[in-house]
């Protein structure tokens, strides 16, 4: 599955995917698009707007069957 560029497609809305950032955020984070914004949950509920960090975005990998 391949990377997607934030300036040519974006993700269906709520749905997770795996985030690359900027050169500031080296690792891929898992987030989501809703209202045209990208955000990182965090585990006691509150959300972080990353949008002007996101540069590409891919789809998770199915779960395992077992």
């Amino acid at each position: 599955m391949p990377w997607f560029s934030v300036k040519e497609s974006k993700p269906d809305s709520s749905r997770y995917v795996l985030l690359s950032l900027t050169i500031l955020f080296p690792e891929a984070k898992i987030g989501f698009y809703k209202d045209n914004r990208f955000y990182v949950p965090y585990p006691d509920g509150q959300k972080e707007d990353v949008t002007k960090w996101v540069t590409l975005w891919h789809e998770l990998p199915q779960p395992p069957k077992e």
